[in-house]
């Protein structure tokens, strides 16, 4: 009986080694993932004037580099902020694989600013493999393309700037998927098509600006349920007919520019 015993904790010992052994030979890979992919982000860019990736490099931590955040229990990559650095090239595609596997398919990074450098190229639909990012701000570059969909399955986005670029296109119809948006900004660019109706789903949306574009069709009625809503920027475009009278309802609107369109009525 004794003897057995001993089996059976032997036994549940060696499954529980082998089991954290194989934890972590994942997280170590996982975490190689995560550094070539910030490789790779650094390959893409041409000129970095005031070196601002000179200490991305083997020769220290990732999560020391500039501009680098990462969790400190797990050592993954949860924040990019590079904003202002005059960064040139292009975002790599890569940036999608900084998405270590936790429960299903969720990425730990949670934000990437990128403003005001000179960033060329599109926008990688790969992004949409982050799932957790929360915070996206590529505004003040040369991107061009349009705004990928795949972009709007990142369901936790509660801030995407995407103004100030050279992107064309409209802007996808799955909008309403990002049910935790609080503010959306692509003016200064040249989008097309129509305010998408999904717009109308975004119930803590408290600023959206999609102004100097070259946008056409209604005001969607559906932004009458933005009860959230403070500001509104849809100067600019070639908007159309009647200004709908659920703007009303958006109580704490405080701010609402819709000059030089073609609207009808009064």
């Amino acid at each position: 009986m004794a003897f057995k015993i001993v089996a059976a904790i032997a036994v549940l010992f060696f499954y529980h080694a082998h089991a954290v052994l194989f934890a972590e030979t994942a997280q170590t890979g996982s975490l190689q993932t995560e550094i070539k992919a910030l490789m790779a982000f650094k390959g893409s860019i041409t000129e970095d004037p005031l070196g601002a990736l000179a200490d991305w490099s083997d020769t220290s931590h990732h999560c020391n580099w500039t501009g680098i955040s990462c969790d400190p229990s797990s050592s993954s990559v949860v924040s990019i902020s590079l904003e202002q650095r005059q960064l040139r090239g292009t975002i790599s595609p890569f940036i999608g694989n900084l998405s270590r596997l936790k429960l299903g398919a969720c990425s730990l990074l949670v934000q990437i600013f990128l403003y005001n450098n000179s960033l060329s190229g599109t926008i990688p639909a790969e992004l949409g493999n982050l799932r957790d990012l929360q915070g996206l701000d590529f505004g003040n570059n040369f991107l061009n393309g349009s705004i990928p969909d795949a972009l709007f399955n990142c369901t936790a986005l509660e801030i995407v700037y995407l103004n100030s670029n050279n992107l064309s296109g409209s802007i996808p119809s799955n909008m309403g998927n990002l049910a935790n948006l609080q503010a959306f900004t692509a003016y200064a660019n040249s989008l097309v098509g129509f305010i998408p109706a999904s717009v109308g789903m975004l119930k803590l949306l408290k600023v959206l600006d999609v102004s100097q574009n070259q946008l056409s069709g209604p005001i969607p009625a559906g932004i009458g349920n933005l009860s959230s809503l403070e500001i509104l920027q849809l100067f600019q475009n070639s908007l159309s007919g009647t200004i709908p009278p659920e703007l009303g309802q958006c109580r704490n609107l405080s701010l609402l520019n819709i000059y030089r369109n073609n609207f009808v009525g009064s």
